[in-house]
């Protein structure tokens, strides 16, 4: 992929699957590096396909009992706001739960209130949130479990939140079984 990426930096095919290339290999500079020309890809609308796309998968990683996939944002997406969002699966292969990290605008003005300066300089309050499986109950509803996983003044780094959502999905006590239901 690196020779196509090289004579056609505007394969951005070729980039998303370098950027998970280098993700897997630990090679951050050179992903970081793939992640910005898909940024820029993305922003220019270069291509219509590309220009459809909120995220990309730029991670697989297998676990002992299970495996977690992560998405990297284009443009933060949903009513959420969300920039991140991994899929923790079990060994057959199941989606267990999902974790997103998200920066709603709702929240902005409230956190703006105690971190003036930081809202000021065009920061942002992020929470990285886990979901469970969608469980239908005998009435014929749904719920969901939500949990607040992390809070963060400031975008965090995306090997601190691949780090945090990697740690979570190795623990198999399951974070978001522990916090109260709500409506879906």
């Amino acid at each position: 992929m690196e020779p196509i990426r090289k004579a056609s930096p505007e394969r951005w095919q070729a980039s998303a699957l370098l950027a998970r290339a280098y993700a897997g290999s630990n090679r951050d500079a050179e992903r970081d590096a793939e992640i910005a020309n898909q940024k820029r890809l993305y922003d220019a609308k270069f291509a219509p396909k590309i220009a459809q796309l909120q995220m990309f998968l730029l991670e697989r990683r297998v676990l002992p009992d299970g495996s977690v996939r992560i998405w990297y944002e284009l443009e933060p997406w949903g009513k959420f706001n969300t920039y991140l969002f991994a899929r923790i699966y079990d060994a057959l292969g199941e989606e267990i739960y999902h974790i997103a990290l998200d920066s709603s605008y709702l929240e902005q003005a409230v956190w703006a209130k105690t971190h003036s300066k930081e809202a000021t300089a065009g920061e942002r309050v992020f929470f990285l949130d886990g979901y469970s499986r969608t469980q239908k109950t005998p009435d014929g509803t749904s719920t969901v479990t939500q949990a607040l996983l992390a809070t963060f003044d400031g975008k965090p780094s995306y090997d601190r939140i691949r780090d945090q959502v990697l740690a979570l999905a190795a623990d198999r006590t399951n974070p978001i079984a522990r916090t109260s239901k709500q409506p879906n």
